[in-house]
C-alpha cells in the first residue's frame, strides 16, 4: 500500500493499477480458503481493506487527471537562511 501511495503521489497511474491487480489476485486466491474467526481471518480482512483503498486511490487519481489541472512539483529541500546580523568582530 505504501508503494502505491508513493506512485499515486507521483501520478503514476499504471503502477497503482499494477499494485491493485496484484492485491486483487492475492485476494482472489485467499477467498477460496475457509477462514474462521482467527488471526488468518484478520490478515485476509486487511487484504480486502487494502484492495478497497487502492480502488479509492485509483478513483481519486482519475478525478485529478481528468480534471485537466496541472500540478507543479516543488522541492522539499529548503536553502538555509543566511544570517543578517554582524558577528561584531
Amino acid at each position: 500500500m505504501r508503494y502505491a501511495v508513493v506512485k499515486a503521489t507521483a501520478r503514476e497511474v499504471d503502477e497503482v493499477k499494477r499494485c491493485k491487480d496484484m492485491v486483487e489476485a492475492i485476494s482472489g486466491e485467499l477467498i477460496q480458503f475457509d477462514f474462521r474467526n482467527g488471526p488468518l481471518r484478520r490478515k485476509f480482512d486487511s487484504v480486502k481493506y487494502n484492495l478497497r483503498k487502492l480502488e479509492n486511490t485509483l478513483y481519486e487519481l482519475s478525478l485529478v487527471t481528468n480534471s485537466g489541472l496541472k500540478f507543479q512539483t516543488h522541492s522539499m529541500q529548503e536553502t538555509p537562511a543566511t544570517s543578517t546580523r554582524d558577528n561584531g568582530e
